[in-house]
């Protein structure tokens, strides 16, 4: 089960099919370009900040600093099977993981709850899930978890709220005892009937003690009551999925990140209605989705802020945003798949996480990202885990758990598992279901790290292009077939440099396999790097594409020509044909100062040793304190 939905082309269910083409100029020897401010061991956004400014600003080299932190207590050990988020408890000062592993099949045969020392990363205790009929699968008989995956902490009750992905719950656990003691779970109902539909994130308004929960609508939770009420979601949207939520205090505005939309949707925290949508436009190439996921409000400074997963690295970073317009106010690349967040209003920080898929596709993957609001810069990388960072959580002392699902840990003998056949808990290293191949079980990295500030320091002052000064360079054009393909095409080329192409989606058949594409200019009568054409074909994982176009050298300024993009020529593609029209213009940039921050080394997190998983169900009081060693 793969609840993060990180597959680009789930979005091309609708059809939709988009490409773009953006101009792109190169600078002269020694210069930067925005593209290239964004390495993420620290930089900052295309045209830099100076301290106390926003970004676009010049900075004098006896001017340009940055806010500092020292990395301290960086460690990782093994954590649970199919791990998916976390909480903290401050009045605890506990953090509770979920679990929730497909294993050898679709339903969940692998699942607690978990709590667990937040400074040792010690596993004290493991829950008991309840079972239930695994009515989704057409093997009768057969059980299954209701695993929870999205956790917050209620302090004031002393409750543990999760959502339940794979059979459309919520649940409530008694923080003490960890034994479930409410659950909006119909079990007379298919789980398209339940009352919520897909949930992903809890969270609970401070305001009102109300919960908040996302996925394919938006619900309310009364803690007290128990009354679930949709808010008001916009409708008709078939791939809408909503993600993470943030709260401008001031406002009482509720921001929610929707993925397949590439929105933040706005809604009134008390009234629960829709507001407005804000559409986020990709800050590198404008035709490939954004696929916004985490989200942050930081009330103190007036900023909104998501991570965006982008399309094949394409898009990838952190986004400032109008929170009126959606116009993104600056851009932080950082990583192949910026998802997980997480907010330290107190502190100014944000946490970002690359996902990264694996290794082999991002040299980042598994990379969190402390990233400074007040100046918009990336001031330190810290390595948690190979990759797959699904999910980051701030404790009492200002420190961060990273929980991932990277599959590290090999040959895992747990006993929160179940027998599919008969619902018994039973110890296993390998997980059966009748049908299925049997697999090893695996468990995940479980990591955490402390961000120190330690004032400011030097950065370096680098002369890139002036963002301000490049006109906007794409337009948006679109066929007339049903699945509406669009491309972003460049309004100018800069004679004697360089532009480039990308797309995203193109695809044909139910199962949406990649098209080949070939590229032209003017009708092929000019060369494409020196040839006829440019043909290529996209892989089954390369579901976005970028390829650089060289201005031919017989174009001059002044004239106009044009680049067709189309698909067809394999049997059964979907034959598609896009022309656009530019204006050849010379290349004449303005710079500007930016102060930067210096390339550092990522901070590299040191393997502790497991202390093993307790025995299922067998939960020590809260007043029995574990030894704690400091870092």
């Amino acid at each position: 089960m793969s609840y993060r939905l990180t597959n680009p082309r789930i979005i091309s269910t609708l059809g939709a099919c988009s490409m773009l083409i953006v101009g792109l100029g190169f600078p002269a020897a020694g210069a930067t370009t925005p593209s290239s401010t964004t390495k993420s061991s620290g930089s900052s956004a295309p045209g830099g900040s100076t301290p106390g400014s926003g970004n676009g600003s010049s900075s004098t080299p006896n001017q340009c600093t940055y806010r500092s932190v020292n990395i301290t207590g960086a460690k990782k050990t093994q954590g649970l099977p199919g791990q998916y988020t976390s909480g903290y408890s401050k009045k605890q000062n506990k953090l509770y993981v979920s679990s929730a592993e497909s294993g050898a099949a679709e339903s969940t045969n692998i699942s607690t709850l978990a709590r667990v020392n937040p400074e040792t990363l010690q596993i004290e205790a493991t829950a008991k899930i309840p079972v239930v009929p695994d009515t989704e699968n057409k093997t009768p008989n057969l059980k299954q978890f209701r695993a929870p995956l999205g956790i917050t902490v209620d302090d004031e009750h002393d409750l543990i709220w999760v959502t339940d992905g794979l059979t459309y719950s919520v649940s409530a656990y008694d923080i003490n005892t960890l034994q479930q003691v409410w659950t909006s779970y119909d079990p007379n109902k298919k789980r398209d009937q339940q009352t919520i539909q897909h949930p992903r994130e809890i969270k609970i308004d401070p305001v009102t003690g109300k919960l908040f929960v996302t996925g394919t609508g938006m619900y309310s939770i009364d803690p007290k009551t128990k009354e679930i009420k949709s808010l008001d979601y916009p409708k008709g949207v078939y791939d809408s999925f909503g993600m993470h939520t943030a709260l401008n205090s001031a406002d009482r505005e509720l921001y929610v990140t929707d993925w397949g939309t590439d929105e933040v949707l706005v809604f009134d925290a008390d009234t629960f209605t829709h507001k407005r949508s804000l559409k986020v436009t990709g800050a590198e190439q404008t035709g490939v989705p954004t696929q916004p996921h985490g989200i942050a409000y930081d009330n103190s400074l007036g900023k909104l802020y998501i991570s965006a997963q982008g399309s094949n690295g394409i898009n990838s970073g952190i986004y400032e945003l109008d929170k009126n317009t959606g116009q993104v106010k600056d851009y932080v690349k950082h990583g192949y798949l910026s998802g997980a967040l997480a907010h330290d209003e107190e502190r100014d920080l944000l946490y970002v996480a690359d996902y990264g898929e694996s290794k082999q596709i991002s040299k980042d993957a598994g990379n969190v990202a402390v990233f400074d609001t007040r100046q918009n810069k990336v001031v330190k990388d810290v390595r948690v885990s190979p990759s797959e960072v699904n999910f980051l959580t701030i404790q009492g002392d200002g420190s961060v758990v990273a929980v991932s699902r990277d599959k590290t840990y090999k040959n895992t003998n747990v006993d929160f598992r179940i027998d599919p056949t008969t619902g018994e808990y039973q110890s296993a290293s390998v997980d059966e279901y009748p049908g299925k191949e049997s697999v090893n079980i695996t468990a995940n990295t479980l990591s955490r790290f402390k961000a120190e500030d330690a004032g400011t320091a030097p950065g370096e002052t680098k002369r890139i292009i002036d963002p301000a000064s490049a006109s906007e360079q794409t337009r948006l054009v679109s066929d007339n077939t049903s699945e509406a393909a669009t491309v972003s095409a460049p309004k100018t080329v800069y004679a004697g440099q360089k532009f480039t192409i990308g797309g995203s989606d193109w695809t044909y058949g139910e199962d949406y396999l990649p098209s080949d594409i070939t590229v032209t200019l003017d009708d092929g009568k000019s060369k494409v790097n020196g040839q006829g054409e440019m043909t290529f074909k996209l892989s089954e994982e390369e579901t976005s594409f970028t390829r650089d176009i060289e201005v031919p050298a017989d174009w001059k300024p002044g004239e106009e020509h044009s680049v067709t993009i189309s698909s067809g020529k394999t049997k059964g593609d979907k034959q598609r044909s896009l022309t656009m029209k530019f204006k050849v213009e010379e290349y004449n940039p303005k710079y500007i100062d930016s102060c930067t921050v210096p390339t550092q080394d990522t901070v590299q997190s040191t393997e502790i040793p497991f202390a093993g998983y307790p025995k299922v169900g067998e939960v020590p009081s809260l007043n029995q304190q574990p030894a704690v060693t400091k870092d």
